[in-house]
């Protein structure tokens, strides 16, 4: 027995270190001298802790503390051996002697022949997924390829890549490229293919979760072949039929394998061998495309007709260039024409025309539903026909929810559907679903058997056709689709469907045609900014969550017969009719919220706030401004464990304003609220007389009064109505949506800039951008033709009603800050003269104020501090008298900052230049200065010193509020 050279071998493993950490280590990467990896010997899923020096073979795992010397330490741990063996391993893997004066290791003579090499001509090396940018995309001698195709491992890291020439005489060359060594050279993409374990084509697909793959020859073929089917994801292998035995088909384990063979002898010889290599990594099953479909039929636009014809070699590309498509494929293999049968499968004696997810023992007809007795070879009636529809679960894309959607009739023949929860079948046997087809009138055949029966045959059906379920009408699947009650418009891709397990009320109708309610409604908003606000606020709605804006609230308060209720009915005339789809505020938090989540994307009005409960009110407002309803237990049926949030546009109206509700209670509206509801007087008049003629209208239209106006739209709006919504929503989706949010984006911009000047407040801009949307709207319609206007009356009637919000605001400042400036101001207004002591000024020696006070002049009783005269002489306009009011603290943050932060206001005060204060104290960021008052003596006391000039100039309260 020979010696074994471990240094010999370890030289030589040194002299080719890439190669060989590269082959022991594989998925790593050379930074510097080293080789860093993945620890092949246990689960590790981050690089850095194992690693190998090139230069000396010196290798350790700082994770786990493993370390070797060498090479052969190294082959010894991976490999789990010996040294004796990881030596001989490496030696044979290098190519050369692993013994003490081997042939490989001596000297040769001149006349003697030299040693065997048995280093392999290419080793494959596993790239790391940075390779692929250095794989190259042309060929040396070829050129620029007409095709390439790219094979992956199931992480999508580059395998292979296949390229293939077309020459000017018809002939197509193909050059592989694989990842390796050759002759000790580090690794890298070499034009040869891999000489076995070759993954499949589209291999990232085949391995996630799909059951059904379809095999063809050639990439080209498997290319054309995924535009035809629905259900299978499409393969091949690369090196055609020789290459059957050096391809790995183990990701097919588990999986029905459909083969398509090319129309030649070649694709009929490598059934067999195929069916063998697959049988053997345990495919479910195994079947054969039968190419006689092909020559029996032909596509048309109709489905399938008789006199086919398939030429030789043809495969699926020919088969997409004749005009079929999935829809024809599908209907084959229903039909039974696309698989060829397989003849070992025992022949039924049961009914097999029935839908595709019939399961085996049962029949459905119009009559009713049957289950077959093999008995008597006969069916059995069961119960009233139920419909397997579609499995469904979650649109929301969680796999959540998972149910079958079925549809029958009641006793009245009333049609119905049901989406009845997977859950459900493992509850008590099913009890809750049987009891809940009893309760929507679905009939059973009075047998013992017949509703355990029906149970079995809702279960084990399992139709090809999946439904995404939502309780949320409005946007889906990105803006491609928009889903209504009854229908979805747009690009209906993703099967979604609208689905509600509680009684569901349609609020949406239409009556009449679009041109109808052109012409008998929406032309009478020309000249009137109300009425062409509210249908472009309407029409605003399914703009609200495409653009990312917060629900939209307005509010049009004002004296009774102003014409409110229309403006808010013209509004409604886009969905519905204005008797069914307006509501009121009469209702509870939770209705109102319900209501909100079922508008989603839709139009919302809310008539007579003085129907809403005060202390709820407010609640409401922030409920609906927020957009999400409370969290609540679960119940049975699609989606019902998600919280349902909506994005929607809502007009209410009432003879007072939300703070005059609120102050009923004694309660303030907020900064929030008011942001969440724009209230607009709902008159631009100010002459009575006009006032009580027109109302809310500018312009009559003929009409001699408001009010017979308004009647007269009443009377047409139950006649044409409900056209206008859906047809601009499909406008939008013919327009493309992505141009329709480039046009919003920049209309709103534009709109806003034009209104506020660079200094407005947060709220003004928050504001304006809600007026310009809803200016876009009606902007966008009008190009649509779906209101009849031109695009700058809806912009018009916005700017108006925008600057007449702004104007009633008191300006475009921060309307927080100018209400706790007029708070304080209303205290001193109300209590300057009985709560606060005079003050005199009186001579003294020295530079500080007199103390001392007239004992004689009256006090009050509830004292909130001092009152300073201050004579202010000028010879030009005269001797004038100002006042600063010193006021305690308690009482300045207690009493007249009640309701509000008092260190706000305080800073509030200084910014507005009314808060007294030395100029140590302002660098000192201090709210109060230190005085002598009048019966402190000499001690100063901290005291909130206000100048009353300063209180009340209004001009430097805009500046601050900007």
């Amino acid at each position: 027995m020979h010696k074994l050279n471990f240094k010999a071998v370890n030289d030589a493993a040194l002299s080719r270190a890439e190669q060989v950490a590269a082959h022991y280590a594989p998925n790593g990467i050379r930074q510097g001298h080293e080789w860093v990896a993945l620890n092949p010997t246990r689960s590790d899923n981050k690089k850095g802790s194992f690693s190998i020096n090139l230069n000396t073979g010196v290798w350790s795992d700082f994770s786990t503390g493993d370390k070797g010397g060498d090479f052969i330490d190294l082959v010894a741990y991976v490999e789990n051996s010996g040294k004796g063996t990881a030596c001989k391993r490496l030696a044979d893997f290098l190519g050369v002697s692993s013994s003490a004066g081997g042939a490989n290791n001596k000297p040769q003579l001149n006349n003697a022949k030299p040693p065997a090499n048995n280093t392999p001509a290419f080793i494959p090396v596993t790239p790391p997924a940075s390779a692929a940018n250095q794989c190259p995309t042309e060929h040396y001698q070829n050129g620029t390829p007409s095709k390439i195709w790219n094979y992956t491992d199931d992480k999508g890291v580059l395998i292979i890549r296949v390229m293939r020439f077309d020459s000017a005489d018809g002939n197509k060359t193909y050059r592989p490229l694989a990842y390796g060594s050759k002759k000790g050279q580090a690794p890298k993409w070499h034009w040869q293919q891999l000489p076995d374990n070759r993954p499949l084509y589209n291999l990232p697909a085949v391995s996630g979760k799909c059951e059904n793959v379809v095999l063809v020859e050639g990439e080209k073929a498997a290319d054309a072949a995924k535009s035809l089917f629905t259900d299978y994801v499409v393969s091949t292998w690369s090196g055609a039929v020789k290459a059957v035995s050096k391809t790995d088909f183990s990701p097919l384990s588990g999986k029905n394998v459909l083969f398509w063979p090319d129309n030649d002898e070649a694709g009929q010889e490598i059934i067999d061998k195929l069916k063998a290599v697959l049988e053997a990594v345990k495919v479910k099953s195994f079947n054969v495309v039968n190419l006689d479909f092909f020559s029996s039929y032909k596509p048309t636009e109709s489905g399938l007709t008789a006199g086919g014809e398939w030429p030789n070699k043809a495969d699926a590309f020919e088969a997409v260039q004749m005009g079929f498509t999935a829809r024809h494929i599908s209907a084959a293999i229903k039909k039974g024409l696309f698989i060829q049968p397989d003849e070992s499968q025992d022949t039924e004696t049961l009914d097999t025309d029935q839908p595709d997810w019939m399961p085996k023992g049962f029949k459905i007809d119009d009559s009713g539903l049957y289950t077959f007795n093999p008995q008597t070879e006969s069916y059995s009636y069961i119960s009233k026909p139920i419909h397997v529809l579609a499995l469904s679960r979650n649109a929301n894309g969680d796999g959540l929810n998972w149910g079958k959607l079925v549809e029958f009739s009641d006793f009245d023949h009333q049609t119905k559907q049901w989406n009845i929860p997977n859950k459900l079948f493992n509850d008590n046997g099913g009890q809750a679903i049987l009891k809940e087809l009893l309760d929507r009138g679905f009939e059973f055949e009075p047998r013992r058997n017949s509703k355990k029966l029906v149970l079995e045959y809702l279960e084990a059906s399992k139709p090809a056709k999946r439904m995404k379920l939502t309780q949320s009408r409005g946007w889906h699947d990105k803006y491609r689709a928009f889903v209504l009650h009854d229908r979805v418009l747009g690009d209906n891709k993703a099967n979604l469907m609208f689905y509600s397990e509680r009684p569901f009320k349609t609020d949406l109708s239409s009556n009449g045609t679009l041109e109808e309610w052109r012409e008998h409604v929406s032309r009478y908003c020309i000249g009137n900014p109300f009425l062409t606000f509210s249908v472009s606020l309407a029409l605003a709605a399914p703009l609200v969550e495409l653009m990312g804006f917060e629900t939209m609230g307005f509010h049009l308060f004002g004296d009774s017969s102003l014409g409110k209720s229309t403006s808010l009915n013209i509004g409604n005339s886009v969905y519905g009719d204005p008797k069914n789809y307006g509501r009121t505020f009469r209702g509870t938090d939770n209705g109102l919220e319900m209501l909100a989540a079922d508008r989603n994307s839709l139009f919302l009005t809310l008539d007579e706030i003085h129907e809403a409960d005060p202390n709820q009110l407010g609640g409401i407002v922030y409920m609906l401004g927020n957009g999400q309803e409370k969290t609540r237990a679960a119940a049975y049926g699609a989606g019902s464990s998600d919280i349902r949030k909506w994005h929607l546009a809502f007009l209410s109206s009432g003879e007072h304003t939300l703070a005059q509700r609120l102050a009923e209670i004694g309660k303030k509206a907020t900064g929030g609220q008011a942001q969440r509801l724009i209230e607009l007087h709902a008159c631009l008049h100010e002459d009575e007389t006009i006032k009580k003629k027109m109302g809310s209208l500018n312009e009559l239209h003929g009409f001699d009064h408001g009010s017979k106006l308004a009647e007269h739209l009443s009377e047409q709006m139950r006649h044409y109505h409900g056209c206008a919504f859906p047809a601009f929503i499909e406008a939008i989706l013919a327009y493309d949506v992505k141009k329709a949010q480039t046009f919003l984006t920049e209309f709103i911009k534009g709109f806003t800039d034009q209104v506020l000047s660079e200094k407005a407040s947060g709220q003004a801009k928050r504001a304006a951008k809600k007026f310009a949307l809803v200016a876009a709207a009606g902007a966008l319609a009008s190009s649509f033709n779906i209101t009849g206007w031109t695009k700058q009356q809806a912009i018009e009637a916005a700017y108006t009603l925008f600057m007449h919000w702004l104007n009633a605001r008191g300006g475009e400042g921060n309307m927080e800050v100018i209400e706790i400036i007029k708070h304080v101001r209303l205290q001193f207004e109300l209590h300057g003269e009985g709560r606060f002591t005079r003050w005199d000024e009186v001579k003294t020696m020295s530079d500080e104020p007199s103390t001392v006070i007239d004992t004689h002049v009256p006090r009050t009783s509830e004292q909130w501090g001092f009152k300073r005269g201050i004579v202010e002489k000028s010879t030009l306009d005269g001797d004038t008298l100002a006042f600063e009011y010193y006021v305690y603290p308690t009482v300045f943050e207690q009493v007249v900052c009640r309701g509000y932060d008092h260190k706000r206001v305080a800073r509030l005060l200084k910014d507005l230049g009314a808060l007294v204060l030395a100029d140590s104290e302002h660098k000192e960021g201090r709210l109060k200065t230190k005085s002598r008052l009048p019966g402190t003596g000499k001690k100063r006391v901290p005291i909130y010193r206000i100048d009353g000039t300063q209180l009340f100039d209004d001009n430097e309260l805009a500046k601050i509020a900007a």
